[in-house]
């Protein structure tokens, strides 16, 4: 955020990193900081974030930012073994219900290109006056359909990313594996 300065109205940014390296966790900290009203006053009430993640069921990314918030490993709120202090359940709790206010939504139904355009011109159609941030993690996970070679696929979802930017104002932020 510092390099680029933040994220305003039809960017369009591309992350790339090899597997492992915090793509998710970079995004995950990005949605929750696009929903803080202290943060971000400008999009109060006005903002939807539609987030595709599709190697991970939702239930996990909802985990990995309660867990990130509330500085307990993921690994720690899953382990049977090991109950949560009460205070510190507690503390999570509230830090789950606080999510729960936020216009994130994730979907986890991989699309083709042609499939994933059309939904966002549809969600923007049904909520024309919110400001989408498109959030795609994985991007190497869109489906296929004409295109014969993985790049052609990543080139056409990037050219999907560049018509909703340019038409709608959207912001897309796209994480890729190296």
């Amino acid at each position: 955020t510092d390099k680029i300065g933040g994220f305003y109205p039809s960017d369009q940014i591309v992350i790339g990193a090899r597997p492992g390296t915090g793509k998710t966790a970079e995004i995950i900290q990005k949605m929750t900081d696009f929903c803080d009203p202290v943060l971000n006053p400008f999009y109060q009430d006005k903002l939807m974030i539609l987030y595709d993640s599709w190697e991970m069921g939702a239930w996990r990314n909802v985990l990995r930012m309660i867990s990130r918030e509330g500085s307990v490993p993921v690994k720690e709120l899953l382990d049977h073994a090991k109950a949560l202090e009460e205070e510190r359940f507690n503390r999570l709790i509230l830090l789950a219900n606080k999510f729960k206010n936020y216009p994130i939504f994730i979907s986890t139904q991989p699309l083709t290109v042609t499939k994933w355009l059309e939904t966002k011109k549809k969600i923007q159609g049904k909520y024309p006056h919110k400001y989408i941030v498109n959030c795609f993690d994985h991007t190497r996970l869109i489906l296929k359909s004409e295109e014969s070679k993985e790049e052609e696929k990543l080139t056409a979802l990037m050219w999907a990313g560049v018509e909703l930017k340019n038409n709608f104002n959207m912001i897309n932020i796209f994480l890729s594996q190296l």
